[in-house]
């Protein structure tokens, strides 16, 4: 009866090695029925890395859970649940916010280093070139 979560964990491990590695974007809920438009704003290695990570926090939550099935501990069942819930809501929220996964243009770098050179030269006018 223990094989079956011990597969799980183990499938788990092993799309947080292939998403790790940048590779498999198409698993991705979400991003893989994304527009073209869509996925053109997404660094899709850094949301590769990312899910890849939280796959194996989540082979570990599922790990806990199996070793509460194995040693019938219900404190330890609810501890691998609640972890794995809080890890899914966490991480959605964490990818979400922040624009930790948009590509960076060339161009929006260089139009905010024209602001902030703009920005320190209204704040310091009695200083010259900041470089």
């Amino acid at each position: 009866m223990i094989a079956v979560p011990i597969s799980i964990v183990v499938l788990f491990i092993l799309l947080g090695v292939i998403l790790s590695m940048g590779k498999g974007a198409s698993l991705i809920a979400g991003y893989n029925t994304a527009s073209e438009a869509e996925k053109a704003r997404i660094d899709e290695k850094k949301l590769c890395k990312y899910v890849g990570r939280l796959m194996f926090v989540l082979a570990g939550c599922l790990a806990l859970l199996a070793l509460s099935f194995y040693l019938k501990s219900k404190a330890l069942e609810w501890t691998g649940l609640g972890l794995f819930v809080a890890s899914i809501l966490g991480g959605i929220f964490y990818i979400n916010t922040g624009g930790r996964i948009q590509k960076v243009q060339k161009d929006d770098l260089e139009e905010t280093a024209r602001r902030a050179e703009e920005e320190y030269h209204q704040n310091h006018p009695d200083k010259g070139d900041p470089s």
